[in-house]
This record gives C-alpha cells, sequence and structure tokens, in this order.
C-alpha cells in the first residue's frame, strides 16, 4: 500500500481537477436524464447489496470458504469445495470484511467492482474516440436478459465483476499500448489480465487471448521473430505470475498444481480420473440449461456449443467487415478468441463470458456512434436503452414485491435481518442449527444440488464446517458404494447431517452416473440408520449422528 501511496495521491489530484473543470462545463440535458435512470437502475441493486438473504449470497463457497480460513488462520484445504482449490484472490478482500463480521461489507466489495467496471468500459470508449459509445454499451448491458443478467451478479458476493474490472484494466492499457508502444506498457496490459485470472480461474483464455493478438499486433509492425518471442515471454511470465501463487497452494494441499485437472497424469489428493471425468463433462455440457436437465440430450448439448460458436465467430466476422477501424477489429479478434476458448472450455456458460460480451457490445456501440454522426440521437439511443433496463429491472421487482420491500427496509436499517427474515422458514432453520450446533461442530450438507439447486453451498450462515455431497464436484464423501461412503463419513468426522424430506430438482446435473444416482438415497440411509433429528423446519432437518457402525 505505501508503494501504491505516491500514485494514488497522483490519481485523486487529477480527479480533484477534472471534477473542477467538469463542474464548470455545461452538462447536456440528455445526460442529465440519462444520469437520472443509470442511477435508479444501479439504486435498486444497492438495495439488495445491502441486504442478506438465508442462502449467503456468495454462490456456495465465496464467503464461507474466507470465514473457515479466517477461523483457522491458515489458507486450509477444503475437500468437499472443489472450486476453493483454484484461484481466490478476491476472497481474500472478502477475508478482511468478514474479519469485521461484515458479510454485506463483503458484497458491497463486488457491487464497487461492478461500477468500477463500468467505468472501465467508459475509459475504453473514450481511448476508442467516443466517450458516448461507452454510455451506450453500458446501458446495453444493463438490460437483464437470458444471456447477460448483472442486475442478477451486482447484489451478491461472487467474483465476476472484479475479474471483468482486472480484465477491461488490460485492454485500456492495450489501447495505450497501441499508441504508445513500451514494454512497461505491455507488462501493465499483463498483470491486469493475470490479476484477473487470479480472481477467477475460467478467465484463463483472457490470457490466451492476449497472446494471440499481441503477437499478431507485433509481427504486423514488423517486430523480428526473435524480440516477438522475447515480448511474449515476458508478458506470459508477467501474466502468469499472480496466479502462479494460487498453483503453488494447490499443489501444496492437494499434490495437483493444476487441480482438479490432469488428474489421469498427477496423484491427485481426494480425486480419481473417474472422478475428473465426471466434473469435466459437467462443466462442458451441464452447468448451464439446467432447467432443461435430462430433457436436452448430450448430443443436443454438444451441437449448441458448436452451432453457438460458430454463430459468435460469424457474428465476429460480420461487426469486422463493417469497420475499417483497425483498432476495433483487433478487438472483435480478441474478443472471439476469448469467448471461442471460454465456450470449449465451459461450455454455454453465459456468466463465464461476461467479459467477451462486454469487448463485444463495446464494439458495436463504437460502431453504431460512427453511423449516427448526431451527437443528441447518440444520448437518446443511451436513454432508451437505459430506460428498458430500468422497465425490464421494475418488472423483476413487481414479480417479487416482498424481496423489494424486505432488503429495503433492512438496507435502511428499519428492520435488523432476523426481524425481516423471521417468517423464511431456512433462516429459522440456520438459527436453530447454530444453537444446537457447538462453534466447532462438523456438519454433512446432504444433496443439496439436487434439493435447492445450491452446488458448492458451504453453508455460510452457520458458521460451521460443512462438507457437501455434490456428487458430481467432489470425491472426498465417497458415494461410489455404501461402505466406502459410510468410511469417508466416519473418516471426516462428521458429526451432524444436514438433509431435506425431498428432492425439488432430483435430475438437476442432467445425466447419470453412479455416485450422483447413489447421492441422496445414501444421505436418507445415513440418517435413518445411524442419527435422530433434532431440529426441523418444514422439509429441513438436522441429525445428530450416533457411532457408525460399517455392518
Amino acid at each position: 500500500m505505501l508503494l501504491l501511496l505516491p500514485e494514488t495521491v497522483r490519481v485523486f489530484i487529477r480527479a480533484g481537477q477534472w471534477l473542477r473543470t467538469a463542474l464548470k462545463t455545461a452538462v447536456p440535458t440528455a445526460l442529465k436524464i440519462w444520469s437520472i435512470i443509470f442511477s435508479a437502475v444501479l439504486a435498486i441493486f444497492l438495495v439488495h447489496a445491502l441486504s442478506f438473504g438465508s442462502f449467503g449470497d456468495d454462490d456456495g463457497y465465496h464467503l464461507s470458504a474466507p470465514t473457515r480460513w479466517l477461523h483457522e488462520n491458515t489458507l486450509s484445504y477444503l475437500p468437499t469445495y472443489t472450486n476453493t482449490n483454484a484461484s481466490m484472490g478476491f476472497e481474500m478482500l472478502y477475508a478482511i470484511a468478514l474479519s469485521f463480521n461484515e458479510p454485506v461489507a463483503a458484497k458491497l466489495l463486488h457491487y464497487s467492482s461492478g461500477l468500477w467496471t463500468l467505468l472501465s468500459i467508459g475509459l475504453c470508449a473514450r481511448r476508442l474516440g467516443d466517450p458516448t459509445a461507452g454510455i451506450i454499451a453500458i446501458s446495453a448491458l444493463l438490460i437483464s436478459n437470458p444471456v447477460v443478467n448483472l442486475s442478477f451478479i451486482f447484489p451478491l458476493a461472487y467474483v465476476d465483476f472484479p475479474s471483468c474490472w482486472a480484465a477491461m484494466l488490460s485492454v485500456l492499457g492495450w489501447l495505450v499500448w497501441r499508441r504508445h508502444p513500451s514494454q512497461q506498457l505491455l507488462s501493465i496490459v499483463a498483470l491486469c489480465a493475470g490479476i484477473a485470472v487470479s480472481f477467477k480461474l475460467t478467465a484463463a483464455p483472457l490470457i490466451i487471448a492476449w497472446i494471440c493478438t499481441i503477437a499478431l499486433e507485433l509481427r504486423s509492425r514488423r517486430v523480428p521473430w526473435l524480440e516477438t518471442l522475447r515480448q511474449l515471454s515476458g508478458f506470459s511470465a508477467i501474466a502468469a505470475a499472480p496466479v502462479c501463487l494460487w498453483l503453488l497452494r494447490n499443489f501444496v494441499v492437494t499434490g495437483n498444481p493444476l487441480y482438479p485437472m490432469l488428474a489421469d497424469f498427477i496423484k491427485t489428493r481426494d480425486w480419481s480420473a473417474g472422478q475428473a471425468e465426471i466434473f469435466s463433462r459437467y462443466m462442458h455440457y451441464y452447468a448451464w440449461g439446467v432447467a432443461s436437465g435430462a430433457q436436452l440430450g448430450e448430443l443436443a448439448r454438444k451441437t449448441s456449443v458448436i452451432l453457438t460458436t460458430l454463430l459468435v465467430a460469424g457474428i465476429a466476422g460480420l461487426l469486422a467487415s463493417r469497420t475499417r477501424d483497425t483498432t476495433s477489429r483487433i478487438l472483435i479478434l480478441f474478443a472471439t478468441i476469448f469467448t471461442v476458448v471460454s465456450a470449449f472450455l465451459t461450455g454455454l456458460y453465459f456468466r463465464y463470458w461476461l467479459f467477451g460480451i462486454i469487448c463485444f457490445t463495446l464494439v458495436g456501440a463504437i460502431m453504431l456512434c460512427r453511423l449516427v454522426q448526431e451527437a443528441g440521437h447518440r444520448l437518446a439511443t443511451a436513454i432508451a436503452l437505459i430506460s428498458i433496463a430500468l422497465v425490464v429491472q421494475v418488472d423483476r421487482e413487481r414479480r417479487e414485491p416482498q424481496r423489494l420491500v424486505t432488503d429495503l427496509n433492512i438496507a435502511t436499517g428499519v428492520l435488523t435481518s432476523e426481524r425481516a427474515h423471521a417468517g423464511d422458514p431456512v433462516w429459522r432453520f440456520w438459527v436453530r442449527v447454530r444453537e444446537l450446533t457447538p462453534p466447532n461442530a462438523k456438519i454433512l450438507v446432504s444433496a443439496f444440488y439436487t434439493t435447492f439447486g445450491a452446488s458448492s453451498f458451504g453453508c455460510f450462515p452457520i458458521d460451521r464446517q460443512c462438507y457437501t455431497t455434490d456428487s458430481h464436484l467432489q470425491r472426498f464423501i465417497r458415494l461410489d458404494t455404501w461402505p466406502a461412503f459410510l468410511e469417508s463419513v466416519r473418516g471426516a468426522g462428521i458429526q451432524y447431517v444436514i438433509i431435506s424430506n425431498q428432492q425439488f430438482t432430483a435430475n438437476r446435473q442432467g445425466f447419470t452416473f453412479t455416485e450422483g444416482i447413489n447421492e441422496y438415497p445414501f444421505c436418507a440411509r445415513l440418517v435413518e440408520e445411524y442419527a435422530e433429528v433434532i431440529a426441523a423446519d418444514e422439509h429441513l432437518l438436522l441429525y445428530r449422528l450416533r457411532t457408525l457402525d460399517p455392518s
């Protein structure tokens, strides 16, 4: 922090100078109208960010993992939470907020990074020659739809925005580098890209896209091959540096720096080649389109990935053919490489494509602004788009009016979270679990993916060490045979079990495999034969385990 202090002071001084100049400048009425509507959209997101829901608002593990690490004073191995053995850079900032027992502060960190992402889009548009294009791109991106749903991401403690923010800063650095080529600026691009991947490992295609793009640019400038390789090697080393620390941690705790990949070749803790195949199959074809479940077969899913990838390439080609601007064309190529590689690795999980979608939207906005010469018409377009975003968001809130009212009461301090959620059976159940289990309790969270659709659910609201049975994501709790399951539960020291008396989404995984078939029946048999119920609220039950007898 001390090293960054001089630059931070310089940035604040420049920001103050800019603000004083801006206050003296007449702001167009259309821009004022856009700003008001834009603020209204963000205000709705902020209301939800300032409250806390019964499922932790953290996608299962983004808050529960750093909470565990704070309790244990080390980045300990969390065996059933596969994603915690990846890059968890932004969760370290969540840990700071959680050290003050402020989960809402962690959510606000993500919300703030979303704002910085939007600002980065505007700065990139300015570098591309038209600030209004940034306003149009931001407005379009805020319209909630099945592909881009920022209204869902903004209020949660995820890591999508931090990764996108760092990635957009790498684009901004690249735009500066194109005008003022230097090794220092290229190093900044690499560092920002590496930080993006250290926040979210699924952003790894970003580094691949940059290497391809920069190699193309260097060669187009007739840079000698040896110098090109030297610069690309330096770029790769700098980009890899932030990620390597996490890969080293993975090696220490699992024996495999690329966990859970390459389990066929590297002996990996609590993993196997069979589990790796299940995990890969799930990530490629079944982590998305979950509403269709088994109704959408694997062949149809593979076909969808191929057709969508071809569609992306086709749209990219169309955009490139419609612009003569070299920078825009290169940015289109860059976004295409990122998106296609992401599709190859994770299928049609559009949240993982977010950065690529942002780049395409930005280029599209730039092209639109070059077609529409009148500044007033451009701002009118931005107002129309942001108005649509507000209408869509208001309609979403109208469908769940009680949620908005509850969150508003919590955000304004009218009600505490406990009072606001007193009628929520899940919230009441978490309270009972905290009351009936000691702080060092070890709890098995049984089949929550096929019960609620909650994957890698770390039970952050109960603040206990939990183990999930997610059959598609972990092998620490064995589900291939009953004796192996019983032995793994005993070996983990499980004392309590949380289970639902029914599965609401039994076919959510979308494909069949032995462990998935056994998951809920094994857990139900465990509590039936070896446990006594000590708490229940509607369909959720808490059991205390007795001594396990393998016979």
